[in-house]
């Protein structure tokens, strides 16, 4: 096992790009050898159990019995065999019963529309209270040849948290909890999601933090669903105690575009119910969490 664990942090460092290598951390991943002494010894103890009492039992029969052919042990001692093969079939079939759910599951959500395409896109979280390392990192991604695009985001599909904003069309009286993430322009062209109607965000529009957004449309649907959502106004409420968050400077925002509908957190919960996009930046006080990048070399 330890000799694994070297191997696979020497093959993950070996296919990552230099400029990424050089920042990226994994964790200690050491053996630990007094759980490795005691799953031993429970294992000794077992073998040694369930070998000895069967030795014992038979040890009992009589000579003459055994050259009779007859069977050793008692009655109660053949109705506690039969009970335990009972138990060893009926614990298997449950086993089995639940690989295959399983299996089942798993080619389900492989076989899921995420509304996007991850073919070629590597995802990066990054865990650290320096607010100031995604601008340098996205830097140095970007001077690497390699690197094919890269987008900025507060949260990556997949591993978005349920963050909401209270949103509503300014035409509406009553405001909804409403899925928004961040991301750079780059974001629905590495991700493979179309504009569906409109126009994407622009790098001078990502800059300055101007207040439009980019919806999907389910949202357009619910917001709108007789009329065009370009160009439609969405107003932003302070949350006043309600589950939502808080995003100054965004009081209210312009469509300029809707994308699909897609799975931004987990998969068991299916396409987002609806999901406002706004710009950001490498350096947005927001875009501090994760980024996508894709790589032109395997």
């Amino acid at each position: 096992a330890a000799w694994i664990l070297r191997a696979g942090v020497v093959a993950l460092f070996s296919t990552l790009p230099p400029a990424l290598g050089a920042i990226v951390r994994v964790v200690p991943l050491t053996l630990d050898y007094r759980v490795f002494l005691f799953a031993l010894a429970v294992a000794s103890a077992t073998t040694l159990a369930f070998a000895l009492v069967p030795a014992l039992q038979a040890s009992r029969q009589r000579l003459a019995d055994a050259l009779h052919g007859q069977r050793a042990g008692t009655r109660s001692a053949a109705r506690l065999r039969g009970a335990l093969v009972v138990a060893q079939v009926a614990v298997s079939l449950v086993l089995v019963v639940a690989a295959l759910t399983l299996a089942r599951n798993f080619k389900s959500l492989g076989a899921l529309d995420l509304g996007y395409q991850t073919h070629g896109v590597n995802s990066i979280n990054i865990r650290s209270d320096d607010a100031q390392i995604l601008g340098r990192l996205a830097d140095v991604l970007s001077a690497d040849p390699r690197i094919a695009e890269l987008a900025v985001t507060d949260s990556n599909p997949l591993f978005n948290p349920n963050h909401n904003v209270a949103a509503r069309p300014t035409t509406a009286p009553q405001a909804v909890a409403t899925r928004y993430s961040f991301v750079s322009p780059e974001y629905f062209t590495i991700l493979r999601m179309p504009i569906v109607r409109g126009r994407a965000f622009t790098s001078d529009e990502a800059a300055g933090a101007a207040p439009i957004a980019i919806v999907s449309e389910a949202t357009a649907r619910a917001f709108w669903p007789n009329d065009s959502p370009i160009g439609q106004t969405i107003a932003i409420e302070r949350a006043n105690g309600r589950p939502t968050d808080e995003i100054d400077g965004y009081a209210e925002l312009t469509v300029v575009g809707t994308v699909p509908d897609a799975v931004t957190g987990l998969l068991v919960n299916g396409k987002d119910v609806n999901h406002i996009y706004l710009p950001a930046h490498a350096r947005h006080p927001r875009a501090t969490s994760a980024f996508q990048t894709r790589s032109t070399v395997r």
